[in-house]
């Protein structure tokens, strides 16, 4: 994507004014290794000496005074004059040393940011100088994209024509042919897709290709092309359009295509890019039949069931045991109450945690197997756990399976330097406003941090846009414990992430949460599977978590020496008593309790009953039912 010259001329003039109030502050050496900066990119496509300029430089501007900033950028840089590179002269002036303090920093990105608009260009936070303000660098659409590795690149050539062009000469191709005379809210995307191959004609229904900002994709489409770039993005509303090119070509060929057009119902990724641009709402999901879609593609192209998605069973082996055992969780969207969480609850080292691990991997080998032959078609499988997982090395992703690891550790295993977690934050941040989700954030941080600071953390600047300020988030962090540190980084991140038809697998939620929070959290779950028509499998030893989830979505897992056991629990869970959640999912018949032994010492000591209620009870507060009703057993009363 270019700067326009208008564009570029505005931010010039932001940048520059900051230039010019920088240098009463900042030494001549250190202007010197800007202006280096600046004059190694310009003497690139600028006929001159390099040790001309830099003489030049030295009299006319840092000495004399003799330049201005704007005839030195202008006239001798030519800055404004490139056709290319306007960025790197953009990712110069952004630098941290120019800057008195972050909040300088900060509101000069935030008007640049403003500026940018829906060009599809972003200013991202991508490291943190020596004085810990942030590294910004200009980012245009596609700079971090890469082509699955389970896809080969397509090679058959796409044209675009009239539909009686004459290309019979030609070898195998496509021909895009653009429907000018239909708009939708003036969006121009409308093409009919025809194969052609020697003497063979097939007629492959019509699809619709955006471009991120221009209204008329077939003035700014290339005439041919192999594969787009990340400017365009397509949907077709009509599912023949995806069958016929199934049928024709295949699936792995099919995918090929789709992946060259940039098809955002099998690509999650470039749906996620999009989603939120005018000419996609306006144009691809304008009809109800684009929206269904986007969400019914990839598991019409893959053959499922539409009625039974997500419901699965698994055949899950912990590390200790020699034979499996099956899971099946019987997921389901049928209102009113929805089947979207499901829990496994037990002692520490009974294989739930592995359970959570082993299942994103078979998930991604999509071993039929493994799924009894019908393995869930989840568009992303999000993994949450507080610690790292050990032994555990996230599955790659592909075309058909989209996996995001929310937690402590990166893709080599390693745990997350400070930075890198502050880094992550801000890169969710980024997907958490281009996905319009802030309003959602907040109410979500809210259950687990005080109003007041999240208030603190995110505000509107004065353009009307959000921000979350390094200096402030810095101040934030400062105020949290350190359980809230750390569900601030990763429920951020599953919010940037999900989005509908994902799979949450989350590790014990409880950890570093007290009670209250827990079933605060649990609500927010809820919140997120709900929102987002998406399905949860929680691994937990908290009957507090059970106790906001139906029976029928609850199973204890239990180890006897290497033979692992499933089974239900045989009480309603669903708001029970927290004692006898606990009896019942961890009760151990064979393990006296304390209390009990404590009362049973006192009756054998001569006590009464009334004597030993006023040795238990302590300022006034009264002893429970359950423990004055076994006092009285033991007793005989």
């Amino acid at each position: 994507m270019k700067i326009s010259k208008s564009l570029a001329v505005k931010i010039y003039r932001i940048l520059v004014d900051n230039w010019d109030e920088s240098l009463n502050r900042i030494t001549e050496n250190e202007i010197l290794k800007v202006l280096e900066k600046i004059w190694e990119w310009s003497i690139k496509e600028k006929d001159g000496d390099f040790f001309d300029i830099r003489r030049d430089i030295l009299e006319n501007y840092l000495a004399s005074g003799k330049w201005s900033s704007d005839y030195l950028f202008q006239e001798k840089l030519g800055v404004l004059a490139k056709k290319e590179g306007f960025s790197e002269f953009v990712n110069i002036l952004l630098n941290p040393i120019l800057f008195s303090t972050q909040d300088s920093l900060e509101r000069v990105v935030s008007e640049v940011k403003y500026l940018l608009g829906e060009t599809g260009l972003s200013i991202r936070i991508t490291d943190f100088a020596v004085n810990d303000f942030p590294i910004y660098k200009l980012f245009k659409p596609g700079d971090e994209a890469s082509i699955p590795p389970d896809i080969e690149r397509n090679k058959i050539p796409f044209y675009i024509g009239l539909e009686q062009q004459n290309l019979t000469g030609k070898n195998e191709h496509f021909l895009l042919v653009p429907n000018k005379s239909w708009n939708d809210y003036s969006v121009v995307s409308i093409f009919a897709l025809k194969y052609f191959n020697g003497n063979k004609l097939i007629d492959l229904e019509s699809t619709k290709i955006i471009h991120r900002s221009e209204m008329e994709t077939w003035q700014v489409i290339p005439q041919k092309f192999f594969e787009l770039d990340g400017n365009f993005c397509s949907l077709s509303s009509d599912e023949d359009f995806y069958l016929r090119l199934k049928r024709e070509f295949g699936i792995a060929k099919t995918v090929s295509i789709l992946y060259a057009l940039k098809d955002a119902a099998y690509f999650v990724d470039i749906h996620e890019d999009f989603s939120e641009t005018y000419n996609f709402k306006n144009s691809l999901i304008r009809s109800d039949e684009g929206e269904r879609m986007i969400r019914q593609v990839r598991p019409i192209l893959h053959g499922h069931n539409l009625d039974e998605l997500y419901n699965f069973s698994y055949n899950f082996r912990p590390a200790y045991a020699k034979e499996p055992i099956k899971l099946t969780f019987d997921y389901s969207d049928k209102e009113p109450i929805p089947d979207r969480i499901f829990a496994v609850i037990g002692k520490n080292g009974t294989g739930k945690t592995q359970l959570l691990t082993s299942l994103p991997e078979s998930l991604s080998k999509a071993d039929p197997e493994i799924f009894f032959k019908k393995t869930p078609n989840f568009s992303k499988v999000i993994a949450i756990s507080y610690s790292a997982f050990d032994n555990f090395k996230p599955p790659k992703n592909t075309a058909q399976f989209n996996y995001v690891y929310c937690g402590l550790r990166n893709s080599d295993g390693q745990e997350l330097s400070k930075r890198s977690v502050t880094l992550g934050f801000y890169r969710n941040w980024e997907k958490i406003i281009k996905h319009d989700r802030v309003r959602k954030w907040q109410s979500v941080l809210k259950t687990f941090i005080e109003i007041d600071i999240v208030d603190e953390l995110i505000y509107r600047n004065d353009n009307g846009m959000y921000e979350v300020i390094h200096e402030r988030y810095q101040k934030t962090r400062d105020k949290l414990s350190s359980g809230q540190s750390i569900l601030l980084s990763i429920i951020t991140q599953v919010i940037a992430n999900i989005r509908f038809d994902s799979l949450l697998l989350y590790d014990e939620p409880e950890t570093h949460l007290h009670p209250n929070a827990i079933t605060a959290l649990m609500n927010t779950i809820y919140e997120l599977v709900n929102e987002f028509e998406s399905y949860c499998l929680i691994a937990t030893h908290s009957p507090l978590v059970i106790r906001e989830l139906f029976s029928k979505n609850v199973f204890i897992m239990e180890k006897h020496g290497n033979v692992p056991s499933l089974k239900r629990i045989s009480i309603e869970s669903f708001g029970e008593n927290l004692g006898v959640l606990t009896e019942e999912v961890f009760g151990d018949r064979s393990t006296d309790k304390k209390y009990k032994s404590i009362i049973l010492n006192l009756v054998r000591q001569g006590y009464n009953y009334d004597e030993i209620i006023d040795l238990l009870q302590f300022d006034e507060v009264p002893l429970s039912l359950n423990v004055k009703i076994y006092i009285r057993n033991l007793i005989g009363e």
